[in-house]
């Protein structure tokens, strides 16, 4: 954030502020969450959170771990990186945080991300960025580079640590080396860790980054300039599902270039948590209520999000004009 070195004193006044990106589904949440509780109560931490929707259930499940949330959701990516500046500069002035933690929606795009936090004066003077944390599923890795190179190759360049989550969807070792080798060719100044369920060394994440070393969010030009900004709806009916596995199906069968889908399917029995990509789906078990909301992220959405919304809407009781 600032030209000239920080002193000592400067920087015991300063509040650290971690960035935590990552795509939709990756594991951004688990990843904090498992940061969160294995910390103290005596570190003073803070967390911004943007949420895919209104009623997203990843900011409330933050919220358990005991400590102060700020949930941003519901608005479009200009806004929402707005509304991200505004909480973390009412966080750093209360004069209450050491540390806060700012995790991105799915739909955040980095490069701009970070220019914003750049040219914010107020943090400039009074935060210190500490490690940027890019959680990548490496289950989806090759998925994500093969239609979305643009948006994966600027999240991991910002990186200082690389979480390599959902590493045991990967069955062989020379798959997980394959992604790994991936990532660091991408970015061979970054840490890579490789997790299950976001369950990362907490001193990796807090850690400090290397003597004479600044944040990656403030020193790396993505030389690709700005990727193509991912566009994201939410489906939302009142409807229950009747048959979930039928509609896992529809989800796992869409067509275009989707990055993720992620949200809850409200069941007559009871509502599921839901995270995947076409060919790909989990059901997840946290435990979610209410309406069903899926949130879809990807490119060029525009055009087939009516056509999405009718083969869902299609699945949700497909019995309903059978004889039987």
């Amino acid at each position: 954030m600032r030209g000239s070195p920080v002193t000592n004193q400067e920087r015991r006044a300063m509040v650290t502020v971690h960035i935590v990106i990552g795509l939709l589904g990756s594991g951004k949440t688990s990843t904090l969450l498992h940061v969160l509780h294995n910390s103290t109560r005596f570190e003073k931490l803070g967390v911004v959170v943007g949420e895919f929707a209104d009623e997203g259930y990843d900011g409330p499940s933050l919220c358990e771990a005991g400590y102060p949330v700020t949930m941003i959701s519901g608005m479009g990516r200009r806004e929402q990186i707005a509304s991200y500046l505004g909480a973390l500069r009412q966080m750093v002035e209360a004069g209450s945080f050491r540390r806060i933690f700012l995790e991105t929606s799915g739909a955040t795009e980095a490069t701009e991300l970070a220019e914003a936090l750049n040219r914010d004066a107020v943090l400039a003077e009074k935060v210190e960025f500490g490690k940027t944390v890019t959680v990548v599923s490496a289950a989806d890795y090759d998925h994500y580079m093969e239609h979305f190179p643009d948006q994966l190759t600027a999240q991991i360049g910002y990186a200082d640590l690389v979480v390599l989550n959902k590493i045991d969807k990967l069955k062989t070792l020379e798959a997980r080396e394959q992604v790994r080798d991936s990532v660091r060719a991408l970015n061979p100044d970054a840490e890579i860790e490789m997790a299950y369920m976001g369950q990362v060394s907490r001193l990796s994440v807090v850690g400090p980054l290397p003597e004479g070393k600044r944040s990656r969010l403030v020193t790396w030009t993505n030389e690709r300039g700005t990727p193509r900004e991912f566009e994201s709806f939410v489906y939302r009916t009142d409807e229950l599902c009747v048959d979930r596995v039928r509609f896992g199906h529809a989800l796992l069968n869409l067509s275009g270039r989707i990055a993720r889908f992620k949200g809850v399917l409200a069941c007559y029995d009871r509502a599921y948590a839901i995270n995947g990509v076409p060919g790909q789906l989990d059901w997840e078990n946290q435990q979610v209520e209410g309406p069903t909301r899926l949130a879809i992220i990807g490119l060029d959405l525009v055009e087939i999000e009516t056509d999405i919304k009718e083969a869902l809407d299609a699945q949700l009781n497909p019995y309903r004009d059978s004889d039987g």
